[in-house]
């Protein structure tokens, strides 16, 4: 079978998106989180009606651009004077802390802005998303009697939320252990997980991507530090800068194809978004779609 010239070209561009310079590729990667902050303040200008629920989306966006810009920078390396060396140091596992909290931020918008199809099933997330939030605040122990003052407001914020939360048809809908676990919270105050990070994956469209699997190896670098720590021997002793080169594109690979995904969920949710993406940046919507398809696929 032939292949048409217009397709040719068109797999030469994808192509190009891919193997892009490694510094190309991380300026890319900090354009796109640009645009994503961008998108998200035109909700704001345009003065979008949101839910209370709803205001969630904006602290959400806005600390997964700052975590995105923190771990490109990160990605650079890290001048350093050691052993009377100067060394550029590329923090191998604290790259990896940086883009699981990244992955986790988008699967938590996803989780309570995206997945939900109906306003009353999103309020009753976001209100359980709240509730957990505050619950953990109150693990913190007061010191002072201003500190007394807001963890006693915020009791009440709880139980309000409770009460709506039971009140939801969706409540009912949950597992039987789930309705149990919002049970106890009503009895002690002390926080339970409801929805797991791990569920979050396994309901979003990157449950099968090899986002996912790195996921995975991330989530072991967070909490792990036998692991972290053979991984700095490693880097120390094997200082391959094709093979650093390598690890640092697979990274940046794995956050332009969220923050594309990310990009395409607020077009496609809010016209404000749409309006100002297709304004100023249609020029990237190819490349956005290729790297979106990246973060879905096995």
């Amino acid at each position: 079978m032939e292949i048409s010239r217009t397709d040719f070209q068109k797999a030469k561009k994808i192509l190009g998106y891919f193997e892009k310079p490694t510094f190309e590729l991380i300026e890319t990667a900090k354009n796109f989180s640009s645009i994503l902050g961008e998108l998200m303040e035109s909700l704001h200008d345009a003065k979008v009606h949101v839910t209370r629920q709803e205001k969630n989306i904006e602290p959400l966006t806005h600390r997964y651009v700052f975590l995105s810009f923190s771990f490109l920078h990160l990605l650079k390396g890290t001048p350093m004077h050691l052993l009377n060396k100067r060394i550029n140091w590329y923090d191998y596992s604290g790259s990896r802390v940086l883009l699981r909290s990244i992955v986790e931020n988008y699967l938590t918008f996803d989780h309570l802005i995206i997945q939900p199809k109906e306003k009353e099933e999103r309020d009753f997330r976001i209100n359980i998303y709240e509730m957990i939030g505050y619950l953990n605040r109150r693990r913190i122990n007061p010191q002072s009697q201003k500190e007394k003052d807001h963890i006693e407001f915020e009791k009440s914020l709880i139980l309000g939320l409770l009460k709506e939360i039971k009140s939801s048809k969706y409540f009912l809908k949950l597992f039987k252990g789930k309705q149990t676990k919002i049970e106890k919270i009503e009895m002690n105050l002390k926080p339970e997980s409801i929805f797991s990070i791990s569920e979050m994956f396994e309901n979003s469209l990157i449950r099968n991507s090899s986002t996912a699997k790195f996921w995975l190896i991330m989530s072991n670098h967070a909490h792990s530090e036998f692991i972290g720590i053979n991984q700095v021997q490693y880097i120390t002793q094997n200082n391959d800068s094709k093979e650093i080169d390598s690890d640092i594109r697979m990274l940046v690979r794995i956050n332009l194809g969220l923050t594309s995904l990310y990009i395409q969920n607020l077009i496609s949710k809010y016209k404000s978004a749409e309006f100002v993406f297709n304004k100023k940046y249609i020029k990237y919507e190819e490349e956005l779609e290729f790297w979106k398809e990246t973060s879905i696929k096995a």
